[in-house]
């Protein structure tokens, strides 16, 4: 099985895969199962591949220990990548699964399948026999290339579960250790990406075949977005899962459904979402972020598991200066605050103590207002600022002078629409009932942010509108 020389010298990996079925069938035949030392030359050409010169025998492949790691060169090793010979070697190990199958398929009796699955499981316990040992031996380097070997393998095995009726009872086990290995690989700039997007489709695609797939899913997600530094996959997986979460729905697979809903929302994952809201600095992250929130939301019984801190790391991108960012946090805040029950009256508390406590200015204050203005139209109504401020008797002075800064952006707002009338009946009230608001005010500094409503105001527009 000298298939690393022949993809070298340029045959391609279709050729070589198939040969190398058909020797692993011709070699076996004759005591009618595994050839163990066919199993011993196809791992020693395995690990040649990787650079590492190994002399597994025929004995240790049975007994699945005493491999001399030593001899191999483990102590010095440093994987070093041929992206030429790689990339056909990684497509040569994906096509093997191919050629099985094919020899599978057009003799029935072949036991293709069975001895391929059971040099998987040969390779299987090589694999674990060098991750046990010491520091000393460099195993950490050999991670990544285990981890590419292993995914291509993964790939394949999994293609073998979808679409042929094999009975082997190791098959779930050398499944679940292939991906396990090649999950391994995402710590690894090189290889992240494109394994990263091989396993989420796979997920997408098969998820709910099995409890023990679903559990390899939440394992690969709850791994991918620990991740940092990759922000193109994180959104990729948004976007992933909110397919898969409407796939589920229209294909009415309640248990399926149910299961990832609740893994969406178990503590880690919410702690996930959170740090994207409270720390991401990368717009389409962010966005990525907000939308797969907003496509959550309609698949949740109710919201009594999200917190008020969650809430508010929402709220606070609001203040985000991409408007689209700011208008989605926005709309997103106010319909997870009504689905947690919430009343219009202490949703607009909190939007106004949020801001006091966060921010340090009232720069902002005019781009917070029109973020939620259109979402929440109860904010927009003056007599109800002026209510707070008659009411707040038990409130600190800050909050009172907060509320009189709040009215005159809200005030604004209201005279920037070209149509005047359209906040008629707010005007006439603010006239009618700011010289009696000013008589009852103690404070002098309340009452001075407050006049500088005469000054905003169109006088013209006013009148007529009182005349009307």
């Amino acid at each position: 099985m000298n298939f690393v020389a022949a993809l070298t010298c340029g045959t391609t990996p279709e050729v070589v895969a198939s040969r190398c079925v058909n020797q692993l069938l011709f070699r076996s035949e004759p005591q009618g199962e595994l050839s163990l030392e066919a199993a011993a030359d196809f791992i020693n050409e395995l690990f040649k591949a990787i650079g590492l010169h190994t002399q597994i025998t025929p004995q240790q492949c049975e007994t699945g220990k005493d491999f001399d790691w030593d001899a191999a060169g483990c102590r010095s090793y440093i994987f070093h990548r041929n992206s030429i010979f790689f990339n056909s070697f990684e497509l040569f190990l994906n096509k093997l699964s191919k050629a099985v199958r094919n020899i599978q398929a057009t003799a029935a009796e072949s036991k293709a399948l069975v001895l391929y699955l059971q040099l998987l499981g040969v390779w299987c316990n090589c694999c674990m026999d060098l991750q046990k040992q010491d520091s000393d031996m460099q195993v950490k380097f050999l991670v990544e290339p285990i981890a590419r070997i292993n995914y291509q393998l993964f790939l394949g095995v999994h293609q073998i579960k979808k679409n042929c009726d094999v009975d082997f009872g190791g098959l779930n086990l050398i499944c679940r250790y292939l991906l396990n290995s090649a999950l391994h690989g995402l710590y690894f700039e090189e290889c992240h990406s494109y394994i990263a997007e091989g396993l989420s489709k796979i997920i997408e695609q098969y998820f709910g075949a099995s409890s023990a797939f679903n559990e390899d899913a939440f394992q690969f997600y709850r791994l991918v977005f620990r991740l940092g530094h990759h922000k193109a996959t994180h959104c990729g997986v948004f976007k992933s899962l909110i397919r898969m979460l409407d796939k589920l729905f229209r294909q009415q697979s309640v248990s399926n459904h149910r299961q990832l809903v609740s893994f969406l929302i178990e503590k880690g994952m919410q702690e996930v979402y959170y740090t994207f809201l409270k720390l991401e600095r990368t717009k389409g992250l962010l966005k990525a972020t907000l939308t797969f929130l907003e496509k959550l939301r309609p698949h949740l019984l109710d919201l009594e598991c999200l917190s008020q801190t969650f809430l508010e790391a929402i709220l606070r991108l609001a203040l985000h200066k991409d408007e689209s960012i700011s208008l989605t946090a926005a709309q997103l805040y106010i319909k997870f605050a009504r689905a947690k029950t919430c009343t219009d009256e202490y949703i607009l508390k909190h939007i106004l103590e949020f801001y006091l406590e966060d921010q340090a200015n009232l720069e902002s204050l005019m781009p917070y207002v029109n973020a939620l203005w259109s979402y929440f139209p109860y904010m927009q109504s003056i007599e109800i600022y002026f209510k707070l401020l008659k009411d707040a008797g038990s409130e600190p002075d800050t909050m009172h002078y907060f509320v009189a800064q709040f009215i005159i952006v809200v005030y604004k707002k209201m005279l920037k629409y070209d149509d005047c009338e359209r906040y008629a009946n707010a005007f006439i009230f603010v006239y009618k009932t700011l010289p009696a608001l000013f008589k009852e005010s103690n404070s002098e500094c309340v009452n001075g942010i407050l006049l500088q409503i005469y000054s905003l105001s169109d006088q013209k527009c006013c009148v007529s509108i009182m005349l009307n």
